[in-house]
């Protein structure tokens, strides 16, 4: 770690000597992909930012939007399960499948 650090206090980084991104985790693509999408939108009539980079992340955005829906709705249901659990413990005659939920 120190060696790296002592090497590039003596020599500048530069695009040469770095070490390589993964392809994974350059923004070069997605940025041409926004700027690609972003052109299209100034041919339309009202352009709308929020559209280009919904269509230039539109897998991304998907699959954000449904992990964070069953998030919240995990939130909100909890407390009703709680309750459920409460229930049946309190209860020595309640049936099997109150439990189960």
């Amino acid at each position: 770690m120190f060696s790296i650090a002592n090497y590039f206090r003596k020599n500048l980084p530069t695009s040469t000597n770095l070490v390589k991104i993964s392809k994974n985790l350059n923004i070069e693509d997605s940025t041409e992909c926004v700027r690609r999408e972003w052109k299209k939108q100034l041919e339309k009539k009202n352009p709308s930012l929020a559209y280009a980079l919904f269509n230039a992340f539109k897998g991304y955005t998907i699959l954000t939007i449904i992990f964070m829906g069953f998030l919240q709705n995990a939130y909100a249901i909890s407390p009703i399960y709680v309750k459920f659990l409460i229930d049946y413990l309190e209860d020595d005659d309640a049936d099997t499948w109150v439990g189960v939920v």
